[in-house]
Formats: structure tokens, sequence, C-alpha cells
């Protein structure tokens, strides 16, 4: 094949063998593995992960640590399996030619799933890339960032998604990208649109009451107010993320669960199923008021019926945000910051941490990377990278303008100061200057070919 070197099996062929020995692998004539290299054990042998397990592998080609390999299996000779390497000439290649072997359609998007499913350490079973396929079209998406909900979706649901599920997560990265301020932002004004309808309806001011009241708690919980002081903020930004994560586990079932609007889009009616208790509170409360007006918008007319659909599409991404939240397999947690110091300024921020733990949403205080945006009023976009590992601190940031960067440079030495009070040695931050940008809860990785962006920061790492 054009652009492979593909040696031939009696002079390409490398032994591997298990740490615990061949038993339990499975492996099958024909079948294609990759592994990453961790280290040259010995001369010509080589410790190589493959499906998640330690290999040894001999080779009479040197490997370089790091490095990723391709495999054709073509048999087992007693405890060793017998496999031919398969090196692509480029990652594009490399990727045509095990589509054309496993017998897929050669196109953009399905290497894609292949690169993606390689990354994820995702079985390379036809059956399972068929079923991305089919999610993909579900969605009607093929972006890098769709590939990547699937793929970790995949992995998070043991390859089962159920399709509310996917529909839930699909519609919250799409609201994700059309809304500047993130979707919990829709909260507020569409609560004053439910206040404001039902105000022309005789006899609810009982839950015009309720609405409002509803609407001081949102406002209390979605506005940051730094200018209250460190003691006051920091309660303030625990409640805002805390709305955000789920309340136990990952939620599970269709957003139709008890507390939510359910049925299908015909208008069938809600069906109770699932585990409502582990969406948050202020998800639940939400879901619980749309279900109790539903009756009395209807009634209402054009603008009622605009609101009940509005409101289905709201609370889908509110769910889809949390059911992103509790993937498994997911590397990053994403929180909205939709309003600094009040609904009429013009800051606002956005916070990714990433899961260092594994996967859990449980962060440990002495290992994890964070980025924060902030929209700033004066001093436009900034972004803030940084990493807590142990008691050191590293940091990376960007600014829109070099007169902002200098600014901040001047200001990092009182935050040093800060962060020795709280036990940590922050170091220097390197400050770019450049454009920012609106983060995305997957965009942090993606495997569209040739481009995989590894940092917030483009060349900060």
């Amino acid at each position: 094949m054009k652009g492979l070197k593909i040696l031939p099996a009696g002079t390409l062929s490398c032994a591997t063998t298990p740490l615990h020995g061949i038993k339990g692998l499975g492996w099958q004539r024909g079948q294609v593995l990759e592994g990453i290299v961790l280290n040259e054990i010995a001369v010509g042998n080589y410790l190589v992960m493959v499906e998640g397990k330690e290999i040894v592998v001999r080779s009479p080609y040197k490997l370089f640590q790091g490095q990723k390999i391709v495999m054709e299996v073509e048999g087992h000779d007693g405890n060793q399996y017998l496999v031919r390497l398969l090196q692509a000439a480029t990652k594009n290649e490399e990727l045509t030619y095990l589509a054309a072997r496993m017998g897929l359609e050669d196109t953009p998007q399905m290497k894609n799933l292949l690169a993606g499913f390689m990354a994820k350490q995702l079985p390379l079973h036809q059956e399972l890339l068929q079923r991305a396929v089919l999610m993909l079209q579900s969605i009607g998406g093929s972006s890098p960032e769709e590939v990547e909900l699937i793929l970790q979706a995949l992995k998070s649901y043991r390859q089962a998604v159920p399709a509310a599920v996917l529909e839930a997560l699909h519609s919250f990265v799409a609201g994700e990208q059309e809304t500047l301020r993130g979707i919990e932002s829709k909260l507020l004004p569409f609560t004053r649109q439910l206040a404001a309808v039902l105000s022309d309806v005789p006899g609810q001011q009982q839950k015009i009451s309720e609405l409002q009241q509803l609407l001081k708690e949102m406002q209390t919980l979605m506005i940051l107010r730094p200018s209250e002081g460190t003691a006051r903020l920091l309660p303030q930004l625990q409640s805002l993320l805390k709305a955000q994560l789920p309340a136990a586990g990952r939620p599970e079932g269709q957003p139709g669960s008890e507390g939510f609007r359910g049925g299908d889009k015909a208008g069938s009616e809600p069906e109770l199923q699932g585990r409502a208790r582990a969406f948050s509170s202020l998800l639940q409360g939400f879901g619980r008021l749309l279900q109790e007006l539903q009756q009395l918008l209807e009634t209402a007319g054009p603008q009622g019926q605009r609101l009940i659909s509005g409101g289905d599409i709201l609370l889908n991404q509110l769910a889809g945000h949390q059911l992103f939240q509790s993937l498994e397999q997911g590397e990053w947690l994403f929180f909205n910051l939709p309003f600094i110091e009040s609904e009429d300024s013009g800051a606002w921020g956005q916070l990714l941490i990433k899961k260092d733990s594994g996967g859990s949403n449980i962060i440990n205080p002495r290992s994890f990377t964070m980025t924060l945006l902030l929209n700033t009023v004066n001093l436009g976009q900034l972004l803030l990278e940084i990493k807590v590992r142990g008691q050191v601190v590293q940091a990376s940031g960007k600014a829109q303008e070099e007169r902002v960067a200098e600014i901040l440079k001047q200001a990092w030495p009182q935050l040093q100061q800060a962060f020795t009070r709280l036990g940590y040695q922050l170091q220097q931050c390197r400050w770019q200057v450049g454009k920012v940008g609106k983060l995305q809860p997957v965009a942090a990785e993606h495997y569209q070919i040739g481009t995989v962006q590894r940092s917030h920061l483009d060349s900060l790492v």
C-alpha cells in the first residue's frame, strides 16, 4: 500500500509476551492492535502498553519510549504471540490502512473515530465503530468536538449509551457553542418571562410569588460578587459550582425523571423513571416548576407554547451538563460563571478542572489542573492555566493586550504572597498576548487528523 512500510512477516514479526502469561488476552489472527512503548527493559526487549495491559515485546528493530506502534496479530506459538509491525509513513495513511483492513469507509469522519478509539484505548471492533457512526448520525454531527463527546460517552457508559442521555449531552454541548455566558445564564431571563406571562393569567398570584422567590434564589446563586470580599465570595462560588454538579452518582434514565418534564416529542405523558436524586436540587426544582406550569402555559396562547418549548430545551441542556460532569471517562469538569457583580455587568467567566484523579469528580487539592477564563470589563478577556503538584503551583496565562499582560506581571508577587500564606509555592507566570476566546467543554482534547489541542494556551504546556 502506498506510503506504508510493511515488511514481510518472516522478517518483521516480533514476539509478544504478557507479564502474567498469555492466558486471557484472547487476541485473534488478523486483529489490529495499537500500543505505546513505555521503555526498553533489555536489548531488543520493550515494555509496551496494549489494551491497558503491559506486554513485553521482543523486536529486532529499534523502538523508542512514547512511540505508538500498530501491530497485526498473525498467531501465537506457545506462550508468545506473533505480530506484524505496521509502520505508517503518516498518521493519515496509517488510518487509511486500518479502515481498509477492517472493511470500513475511508472517510474523514471514520479516520477521526479510529484515531479517537486508539487514543481512548477503546477496542477497534467494527461493530463498535459502526455504533459510533450511528450515534453521530443520530445527533446530526461530525465535528471533532462531537466525535470526542461520542467517545467519552461510549467509554463511560460501557459502550451502551441510552438515546435520551446522548441527546441531552449533545444538547448541552451545542448550547454552549451558541451561548456566550453558558446555558446557566438563560435561567434568569427565562424565569422572568414565565412570571410576565403568568401575570396575564387570572388567579395565578401564588404561582407568580413562587416564581419571584425562585428568581431571587437564582440571582443569589448565579451572580458572583467579588466586591463583597473573599469571605463571602468563596461560599458563593462553592454554591454556584455545586449547582452544576450532579448531587450523587451518575444520573440515569431520561431527563424526564421525577421532577422533570418527560415523554417523547409527540407530547406523551411524563414518565417517572431513572434516579432523579442524582441531579442537583436546582435542576430538580426547575423541572418541577415546568411540570407544574405546563397546563397553565398551554392556556396562555402562542407565547405560553413558546415558553413550554424553550423550557424543555433549556431543561435538557442543563441535564446534559450534569450528565457530562458525571462521565466516568470524561477528563474535565466544566463550569459557567454567568454573571460577575451584576446581570448588567459585562463580566463573566468559565472554569475547567482536569480530572487528574482518573475520572473521579473528587478533586485532589494537591494534584489538579485548572483553566480559568475571565471576561472583565476593564482588562478584556484573560486566560489562566494553573497546575498544582504538591505544594508547587505552575502558571501560564494569556491576555488580549500587552499593557494588560504587563499589569498582571507587576501584580503577580502579591498573588504569590497570598499563595505562600496558604502553604503553596506559586511560581512565576508566563504571559502570552493574543486572542483568547470562549472555552468549550469538549474542546480540550480531540482527534481531528493532524490537529490535537493539548493546552488551552496553545504552545504553553
